[in-house]
């Protein structure tokens, strides 16, 4: 399985012409001998890019793929499972029978779930419930999954509780945002949000002159 994973990934990529882009690498651990898939490449956030790896796959290479983060998470390093992140959110439903088991099944409030699976939440029927509820119980550091679910799923109450979260999160602790992707992820929210109109500024304004005072930490 491993390698025919790899080998889809790697024809995906050269397809596009963007083998030297993503230079993609096996590489064997000494440890175990086992084997994963490393990415190197410029795109810090391939969950909100209009650039990413799994633009133009088929619903048969989308389910191969989402498969394999789901049995073999450990073939791919953090910035491969980005890009596997925000795939589940847009075909997670290829997987739904087994997401919807693991959803309900996992411990989310543990260092040790697999957190990046988070983001099928945007194409769950009642992903909205769910995305409320774990954003007061997934752990900081954590989220990625969850932001990417809450970026592509198109529910106000998701976009407002998100918003007093962050608010809450810089308020109370004031390491919030440092020495790890939350306040980038900050950031790109403003970003929508103020763009698609979602929210006036003056809601957002607290926000705002937190990111800007703030951004130094995760430039």
């Amino acid at each position: 399985m491993d390698t025919d994973v790899f080998k889809l990934i790697e024809r995906i990529v050269e397809r596009n012409d963007a083998a030297e882009y993503y230079s993609l690498e096996i590489v064997t651990d000494d440890r175990n001998g086992e084997r994963y898939l490393t990415c190197d490449n410029n795109l810090s956030f391939p969950e909100c890019s209009s650039e990413w790896m799994f633009s133009d796959v088929s619903d048969d290479e989308a389910t191969v793929l989402l498969t394999a983060s789901i049995e073999r998470s450990n073939l791919f390093t953090f910035e491969i499972h980005c890009h596997l992140s925000r795939l589940m959110a847009i075909k997670g439903n290829l997987v739904g029978g087994r997401m919807d088991d693991i959803i309900a099944a996992t411990d989310w409030g543990s260092w040790a779930s697999p957190t990046f699976l988070l983001s099928y939440l945007a194409v769950k029927s009642d992903g909205s419930d769910w995305i409320l509820r774990l954003l007061d119980v997934v752990p900081n550091d954590a989220r990625d999954g969850l932001f990417t679910a809450c970026w592509y799923r198109k529910d106000t109450r998701v976009q407002a509780r998100l918003c007093e979260k962050f608010e809450e999160w810089a308020r109370e602790d004031p390491a919030w945002g440092s020495g790890d992707r939350e306040g980038t992820w900050l950031k790109y929210f403003l970003g929508k949000w103020i763009s698609e109109g979602i929210f006036p500024y003056e809601k957002l304004k607290n926000l705002v002159v937190w990111h800007f005072q703030h951004e130094h930490r995760f430039l």
